[in-house]
């Protein structure tokens, strides 16, 4: 059995995502996700001794009435954590894949069209950002528009001895743009004109009592030619 901590029930998680996906969503397009769209996330559990927990992302995306169940893609790697999600919650969809790989197996099949993708890594800049680049790239290359794309990133690696405080960590937008800007998936993407980026960066305490990882939620937007490629 995989034991997990309980990342689904922690208040500073529920907090950034009512505030990064729910509260954004909002602020560039509408009050909830158009019927025939969906919500695509690197879910994690979701479930505690088989039973669906209404604080995990799910739960707390349905008590605001952001998304129905139908439109929830959850996808993990773990073989086990989608299992006993889906046992808990067998009407939504639930993928064991890698991320990027599923949405694109989905695409295919012609069933991938995507209002939100909640990429929540466990990942360092570096990879993250690449990670975050390809996706960008992806939906730029298949011409969809009208996406909020929310990349969680850790900022500081929580193996090192230390750590800073939130507040001490200072980011300045051109400074992620240039982090972006090293990958070619990214660069494709941005020169589309499709892209801006939430002027603002959202940074909390990764989950967990103990954690000295320092959580930062970047937030990219595609209004097709609206905006632009530009800061909003």
């Amino acid at each position: 059995m995989i034991k997990l901590p309980n990342f689904y029930a922690c208040p500073r998680k529920h907090a950034a995502r009512e505030e990064t996906i729910v509260n954004m969503y909002r602020k560039y397009f509408q009050e909830t996700v158009p019927e025939d769209e969906q919500y695509w996330s690197m879910c994690g559990t979701h479930e505690k001794n088989g039973v669906f927990q209404q604080g995990s992302e799910l739960g707390q995306l349905l008590e605001c009435n952001l998304i129905k169940e139908y439109q929830f893609h959850g996808v993990d790697i773990e073989e086990e954590i989608i299992n006993r999600n889906r046992e808990s919650k067998p009407e939504v969809n639930w993928i064991n894949d890698d991320f990027l790989h599923a949405m694109k197996t989905e695409c295919i099949q012609d069933n991938f069209n995507p209002a939100i993708i909640n990429a929540d890594f466990i990942s360092l800049k570096e990879k993250g950002s690449a990670i975050t680049s390809q996706i960008m790239s992806f939906i730029t290359e298949i011409k969809l528009d009208h996406v909020l794309l929310v990349a969680n990133i850790m900022l500081t690696n929580p193996h090192a001895l230390g750590g800073k405080k939130p507040e001490e960590v200072k980011i300045d937008p051109d400074t992620i743009v240039s982090e972006f800007e090293r990958w070619n998936s990214f660069q494709y993407a941005w020169s589309s004109g499709n892209w801006s980026i939430h002027p603002e960066f959202y940074i909390y305490n990764g989950t967990g009592r103990q954690s000295r990882t320092i959580m930062g939620t970047f937030i990219f937007i595609n209004k097709g030619g609206e905006l632009f490629g530009k800061y909003v």
